[in-house]
């Protein structure tokens, strides 16, 4: 086993997780996870990410620049949107 963002980035090869997902896998809170991938990010691994879209009406979102899910639509206003999942580029 190596660092937190060791595990992170060897999950994130083998598909897309939601922060909610690698918080649960690795025993830490979400918003320790989305400081890691920030920092992950910031380095020589690329993080893709899957932008999280209203399930209400479609609205998708764009330019998500805090990894973090929104908290409601700019559009219709509601707080049901799915969460952004994030990968590692090959």
């Amino acid at each position: 086993m190596g660092t937190v963002r060791q595990e992170i980035i060897e999950i994130l090869t083998s598909g897309y997780f939601t922060a909610k997902e690698l918080s649960k896998k690795l025993s830490l809170s979400e918003k320790e996870i989305v400081e890691h991938l920030k920092e992950i990010n910031k380095g020589h691994v690329k993080i893709e990410v899957r932008n999280p879209q209203c399930k209400k009406c479609g609205f998708k979102f764009t330019n998500l620049r805090h990894f973090k899910k929104p908290s409601k639509c700019p559009s219709c206003k509601s707080t049901y949107i799915s969460e952004p999942e994030f990968t590692v580029r090959k």
